[in-house]
């Protein structure tokens, strides 16, 4: 069985589709992953006075840092 350029064609811009939504992908949770790490050290306090800062302590480390 031997394939058609066409079929060649389609499979190669299958990979190359493939290819950019991998960039694309990583670009993404790079940037998230910046947002997510500045969120985290704006919540967290360093030693909470009231129960209140506590309990967003805890749930910033409880899903944040596994």
């Amino acid at each position: 069985m031997q394939l058609s350029p066409d079929d060649v064609e389609l499979i190669l811009l299958f990979i190359a589709g493939w290819f950019v939504i991998q960039i694309v992908y990583s670009f993404l949770v790079l940037i998230g992953g910046r947002i997510i790490t500045d969120y985290f050290e704006w919540a967290v306090y360093e030693d909470p006075p009231n129960f209140f800062w506590k309990c967003t302590n805890f749930f910033m480390y409880f899903f944040f840092v596994k």
